[in-house]
């Protein structure tokens, strides 16, 4: 919103914007999800993902190798580490509640990882 740069803010995970205000630390201690906390930004995940996807991604899930990624690629102070560091919490939230979530994050991590390998390629091809 109003920003040149950046994910967009409008819909980010109410977790990830309390990170980013605190300076992506907690007291220098890693952040760590709670059971409330993991089941809003689950569901904020997915809507705020959603919200950057390109249309022909969201009209398949499976089909990659599109050529048109300009809406995420947006240099920024925080960028695509957020989305790394919210896999990260969703990851150890699942190790620490006998993997409660485990599968949906497997799929999660999947596309991110797609996603980002597809970014660089159009990156790469466009040599910007």
């Amino acid at each position: 919103e109003g920003r040149k740069y950046g994910l967009p803010k409008k819909g980010r995970p109410t977790f990830l914007n309390a990170w980013i205000h605190n300076g992506r630390t907690r007291n220098g201690k890693r952040a760590m999800l709670g059971s409330d906390d993991a089941v809003k930004m689950f569901r904020e995940w997915g809507v705020w993902c959603d919200s950057m996807a390109p249309a022909w991604r969201k009209q398949a899930r499976v089909d990659w190798g599109a050529t048109e990624w300009k809406q995420l690629q947006q240099p920024g102070q925080n960028g695509l580490l957020s989305l790394v560091a919210i896999l990260s919490w969703w990851r150890s939230y699942c190790a620490g509640n006998g993997e409660v979530g485990l599968a949906t994050w497997k799929e999660e991590e999947k596309e991110v990882r797609l996603m980002m390998m597809d970014l660089l390629r159009y990156v790469r091809k466009k040599k910007i």
